[in-house]
């Protein structure tokens, strides 16, 4: 006991110590408060009064205050020191000129009277001059400081896409129409797109920020701001409207809400965080796959694709500067940049997104680039998605040791699905008995579990973890070997006909991921396929010359493998379900006056030929035709990584 008692006498001996008290003197206290702790002021302005107070005991006589290790030209109101009396306070203003570098400072308040002494150590966050306006159709946030002006500009007849980041006067941001920007686009992993603008017509369910192909931009439906931030909603359209009951002068809606928050980071000088909320309304599901959250395009001067794909991230290693990028890219620091020779460009950080970033210059289409980060999620009903992704202007290299900050302060959220394919059996098969289903996935967390659902109800679980060096291959210096996954799925629990097969995974966060359905016949007993029936075209005439389009047909008794028929020949055609079909229409099909039979043919056993609906090529209209502007994302959104 006595020994303990000698430690306490210590440890009361040192905290006086601590706080320079005399000797014997441990029962006296000079207590120094700052409220707020933290003060935020921008370049060339005066800050909120912060109210430094002193109180305590044991001590008589005014209680000197000391301000020290504030920025260079930073000026306090009153001049430090000042003297305060026990249980006095003071306001304090800061002011910043206009020449400051915008930083997070710490600097101390000191207190001391006698040999008693008190410091606190508030933070000084010196931002840049925001202001937000309206000019015109765009809602503006401009940020100055350090003799420069950077603006970023929401085109509010497009749906609050970015059309600018500018650094004084440059903008870095391509903003050829609606669908060429910074916006969000969302895709559906069981659906068919073109692999390039106006190759066939085919685009599936895509609703885009910016508008339509036929440059109808989307509604916006709420606007706003505040001394620091915007925001923008808005119910985006169809980027193809022609499979969707519209056309060149009929915009579809989708279903789905975008929001949009646009904020400047504090302390971060030419770096904004940009803060989507996507919400599907809609009662179908879409499948897994991976999305534009945001797509980025740049104007053409920026054409040096900057990334750190290295197995050293965060040490500052050397990045990698590819001049002819046509690729996806391993980004371990999730960040990349496309800058002109002299550095200088638009840099994006998605902290939550994949290691796994798209590069294209577009050499095609002269005036821009583009990049996304790999981001997957599947949209069912009522899905509500949300992420930040951080836009920042000027040289790569600065931009890199702003993401080194900002990583120091973000805590990590696992918001996307896990990725991958299922391999077997091969959609639109015939099955018998008891067949292989096959797989992988991956996950930036884990996989925790593999569910095999046949038309919606689950079948049973798949044992996961078996090696695929193919993924690893295709996939390099992310993805596990252990990923693959199989499941022995006993047909004959189930009807003859066709059947839609889906893949479940779900992550260790509860992500789940609902990968594209496979349409499969089930053959058992004999099965023959119906012959088919069609009811109805999605469109029964057209001017002659036009464009490739999507043809929908409706009826009855379509199976797995079902082809449209363009006056006897096949045509490329996409299997929605057993009364649906796509159908792709070439120009050369159109290019003439004339008339075309559209049938349907079943494949065997079984099947056969529909009965014939009338398709009329119309003579050319002297009025003009609206011609998509195929300024987009469909030159690109499809270069995706290869689903093995």
């Amino acid at each position: 006991m006595l020994r303990r008692k000698r430690l306490i006498l210590a440890g009361a001996a040192s905290l006086a110590a601590l706080f320079l008290l005399p000797p014997g003197a441990a029962a006296q206290a000079l207590r120094l408060s700052v409220s707020p702790n933290s003060i935020s002021v921008a370049v060339g302005t005066t800050s909120a009064p912060v109210t430094v107070t002193v109180t305590g005991s044991g001590f008589t006589g005014p209680v000197k205050i000391k301000i020290k290790d504030l920025p260079e030209g930073v000026t306090t109101s009153p001049v430090a020191p000042f003297f305060l009396n026990r249980g006095q306070s003071q306001a304090v203003t800061f002011s910043v000129p206009a020449s400051a570098t915008p930083a997070t400072v710490t600097f101390r308040i000191v207190a001391k009277v006698g040999t008693l002494k008190r410091v606190v150590r508030p933070t000084l966050i010196i931002n840049p001059l925001i202001t937000t306006f309206e000019e015109g159709s765009l809602l503006i946030l401009q940020s100055q400081a350090l003799g420069e002006t950077i603006r970023v500009s929401l085109e509010s007849q497009w749906g609050g896409v970015i059309v600018e980041l500018s650094q004084n006067g440059l903008n870095f941001v391509n903003n050829e129409g609606p669908g060429r920007n910074v916006g969000a686009g969302l895709y559906d992993g069981g659906d068919a797109y073109d692999p390039c603008a106006g190759c066939t017509g085919l685009f599936g369910w895509d609703p885009v920020q910016g508008g339509d192909q036929y440059d109808h931009g989307s509604p916006v439906l709420e606007k706003t701001g505040g001394n620091d931030f915007l925001y923008i909603k808005t119910q985006p359209y169809e980027w193809n409207p022609d499979d969707k009951g519209g056309g060149p002068n009929q915009p579809v809606l989708s279903d789905v809400f975008m929001e949009q928050w646009l904020f400047p980071v504090p302390g971060h000088f030419r770096t904004f965080r940009l803060h989507y909320k996507l919400t599907h309304f809609g009662t179908d599901a879409h499948a897994n796959t991976d999305q534009e959250f945001p797509g980025v395009y740049v104007n053409q001067a920026f054409d040096r694709f900057v990334y750190y794909g290295g197995n050293a991230p965060w040490t500052n290693d050397a990045v990698t500067i590819n001049s002819a990028a046509r690729a996806w890219f391993y980004t371990p620091e999730r960040w990349a940049a496309f800058v002109d020779p002299q550095d200088i460009g638009l840099t994006v950080f998605a902290p939550e997104g994949y290691p796994l970033t798209a590069g294209f210059r577009l050499i095609f289409d002269s005036d821009t680039n583009y990049s996304r980060a790999f981001t997957t999620f599947t949209l069912g009903p009522g899905s509500v998605q949300e992420g930040d992704v951080y836009l920042i202007a000027g040289d790569y290299k600065a931009a890199r040791q702003v993401i080194y900050a900002l990583r120091s302060t973000l805590s990590f959220r696992d918001i996307f699905t896990p990725f991958g394919d299922t391999n077997d059996p091969d959609a639109n098969s015939v099955v018998q008995g008891t067949i292989r289903v096959a797989g992988w996935g991956f996950d930036n967390v884990g996989v925790a579990a593999v569910d095999i659902l046949v038309d919606g109800i689950l079948d049973g679980r798949a044992t996961y973890g078996l090696p695929r060096q193919d993924v690893v291959d295709a996939y390099p210096n992310f993805s596990p070997l252990n990923v693959g996954w199989d499941y022995q799925l006993d047909t004959t629990r189930y009807p003859n006909g066709p059947h839609a097969l889906v893949t479940k995974v779900t992550d260790t966060s509860g992500n789940q991921a609902v990968y594209p359905r496979k349409w499969i016949t089930i053959n058992n007993a004999g099965w023959m396929n119906p012959v088919p029936t069609l009811s109805t075209l999605s469109r029964t005439h057209t001017p002659a010359g036009g464009g490739p389009f999507t043809l929908v047909m409706t009826g009855s008794n379509f199976v797995p493998g079902a082809v449209a028929r363009w006056n006897g020949e096949d045509r490329h055609t996409f299997y929605v379900d057993a009364t649906t079909l796509k159908a792709v229409i070439s120009a050369e099909d159109i290019a003439a006056p004339g008339m075309a039979l559209i049938t349907v043919f079943n494949p065997e056993p079984g099947g056969g030929t529909s009965n014939n609906l009338l398709f009329t090529i119309e003579p050319t209209s002297t009025s003009a035709q609206k011609k998509p502007s195929h300024r987009r994302r469909s030159q690109v959104q499809y270069s995706r990584p290869i689903n093995l």
